[in-house]
């Protein structure tokens, strides 16, 4: 429930075969995604659990669930490697399209617990020979040195990297015009990742991923000149919305194993 101890009144719906889930459905939360409306509670099925047990899960819940899920969301449904249909960024695809073995991540404002989120499940989520060649890290410098004592991506660079040391990124990366980069963005400040695009410019297999919605206002003018980048990077662009996400995968796995997966993880 919503961090504090005032009591909130809420319209629950039991819609999920999964002890203790429901979905909140008073007025006051339609504009909200399904995916931040679910919630769960402590009482009956996790009353005899010892008490400091209970409370940790308490705040697990009210704290890090949902973002933790979003990023077991991107590993397992938009990249999938088992199941047979994909939830992937671009709409209809295989399995092979959803393939990032290999593959060159960035992953943009890393700092964030959805961003960790995601780096882990790469990290530690998938088989080896499904997972990427390197996760890297992207943030601004105060945020940087926080990201790399994670030791979740395999490198963290600052935003302005490539001004402070004059290096070519992709030729840092070891980044070539036929391997594949994905570049995630979780809503990174200032620009950062329309900079970063000439890293994969030419690239046919470049696939940028926006993930939620904005942090800060922006202007139309800045909105416009983001497009702008995007379009002359010739990169694909495409948008992830987590709630049709989520859906997706609870239709894809049914109610209870999503949720213990999402638990496990």
């Amino acid at each position: 429930l919503p961090i504090g101890t005032l009591p909130v009144y809420m319209v629950a719906e039991l819609k999920y075969e999964v002890p203790g889930l429901f979905l909140e459905k008073s007025e006051g939360r339609q504009k909200f995604m399904v995916v931040y409306n679910r919630y769960f509670y402590s009482l009956g099925a996790v009353a005899a659990k010892a008490k400091e047990i209970q409370k940790r899960e308490q705040e697990y819940d009210a704290i890090d669930r949902i973002l933790f899920e979003i990023g077991y969301m991107l590993n397992h449904f938009a990249f999938e490697w088992r199941l047979e249909e994909v939830n992937h960024p671009m709409g209809a695809a295989s399995v092979e399209d959803a393939n990032i073995a290999g593959a060159t991540v960035l992953v943009f404002a890393a700092i964030g617990k959805a961003a960790l989120a995601f780096a882990h499940q790469l990290k530690h989520g998938r088989p080896d020979d499904t997972k990427p060649q390197i996760v890297v890290a992207v943030g601004s410098n105060a945020s940087s040195p926080f990201t790399e004592n994670t030791y979740r991506c395999g490198r963290v660079l600052e935003c302005d990297y490539d001004i402070k040391t004059g290096k070519s990124l992709s030729m840092d990366l070891g980044v070539s015009v036929e391997d594949e980069i994905i570049l995630v963005d979780f809503r990174a400040r200032d620009g950062a990742v329309q900079r970063w695009l000439k890293i994969p410019k030419g690239n046919k297999n470049a696939l940028l991923v926006g993930v939620a919605g904005g942090v800060v206002p922006e202007t139309s003018q800045q909105a416009l000149g983001k497009f702008m980048a995007t379009a002359q990077s010739g990169i694909i662009d495409a948008r992830v919305n987590v709630s049709d996400l989520s859906d997706a995968g609870i239709r894809m796995i049914r109610n209870t194993e999503y949720f213990e997966g999402a638990a496990r993880d």
